[in-house]
């Protein structure tokens, strides 16, 4: 073997090893681990592990691990509608998310979301606010 073609095993076993990393992670976050879902959500956002970016797959994932309070993920939502990177930006559901993370124990949220209500109107942190306490109310009653 020249050092060229041995180089280039490696890389494909390190590939494949990737990809069975990254099919692993997927069964664990079927089964409901918010931080493996967490993890798929980064894989379908950055394209690692073999996935193939995918905003839509990445989003669905970072909503399943936000719903079980993960807050990593609340957080990583609130930043990804904050930005307008990859969605179009909506402030409303950034500030939602961050909310979210704050509530969830993530410390880096408070000063994300102090960013986002420098950035917003006394209207829209209202209209947020409200949203925010509708949807603690409805958590309430459930």
């Amino acid at each position: 073997l020249t050092r060229s073609s041995a180089a280039s095993d490696v890389y494909k076993r390190q590939d494949q090893d990737e990809a069975m990393a990254g099919e692993w992670f997927i069964r664990a976050a079927e089964q409901g681990s918010s931080r493996d879902q967490f993890t798929v959500a980064g894989m379908y956002r950055w394209g690692r592990f073999g996935a193939d970016t995918d905003v839509d797959k990445a989003l669905y994932w970072y909503q399943k691990a936000a719903a079980q309070g993960l807050s990593h993920a609340q957080h990583s939502l609130g930043r990804i509608y904050s930005s307008g990177k990859l969605v179009k930006q909506d402030k409303r559901q950034a500030y939602l998310w961050f909310s979210l993370a704050i509530l969830s124990g993530h410390e880096k949220a408070k000063q994300s979301l102090k960013e986002l209500s420098d950035a917003m109107s006394q209207e829209e942190i209202t209209e947020s606010q409200q949203q925010m306490q509708d949807l603690i109310q409805q958590a309430d009653t459930k």
